[in-house]
């Protein structure tokens, strides 16, 4: 079973690998930087060219890691659909998703989410390794914090926080039940 989760940012600059990367070693273990491996490294998914530490994403474009473990980790950045009521759209979403959400809340996230144009997808796909999960909340994590973001949970059966529309700081710690 494939696990995804979108993560809007509020910032209009697409982050860079490095800083990610930077961001993911902050937030993991020592047993679990020895899954990551001493310099992981992100690849194009098309091209299969290597993602310089320094170079920013690619609207539009998916990639993959490459760690110490073999694993089933993707990224992509996605661009907002420009032919939809992007407004309402957004709304929805957030009603429909934000169940941990005050509405205050709603109305400020749905202004902050606004300005950029694209959001990113993490994607766990199945026939993963035993700290693949793990990662995954890291790497979720580490570009939340590095788009000034919010991870939706869309699915009480993947986290143990259920359903929402979480900070990087509150989703952090979550556990899988994958």
């Amino acid at each position: 079973m494939s696990i995804d989760l979108k993560i809007f940012s509020t910032i209009p600059d697409i982050a860079d690998w490095g800083d990610i990367k930077k961001r993911l070693y902050v937030l993991i273990s020592s047993e679990e930087k020895e899954f990551l491996g001493e310099n992981p490294s992100l690849f194009e998914l098309a091209s299969k060219r290597k993602v310089a530490d320094d170079e920013q994403l690619s609207l539009g474009n998916h990639y993959y890691l490459s760690l110490a473990i073999p694993n089933t980790l993707g990224l992509s950045v996605i661009s907002k659909a420009e032919d939809i009521d992007e407004e309402n759209l957004e709304l929805d979403y957030l009603e429909d998703y934000g169940e941990n959400l005050e509405p205050k809340q709603v109305q400020i996230l749905l202004e902050r989410w606004r300005i950029p144009r694209y959001f990113y997808i993490i994607t766990s796909f199945g026939g993963r390794s035993r700290p693949e999960p793990r990662l995954f909340i890291a790497l979720a994590t580490a570009i939340a914090y590095s788009c000034s973001g919010y991870i939706t949970v869309t699915s009480n059966d993947l986290f143990d926080l259920g359903v929402g529309i979480y900070t990087p700081e509150d989703f952090q710690y979550t556990k899988p039940k994958f």
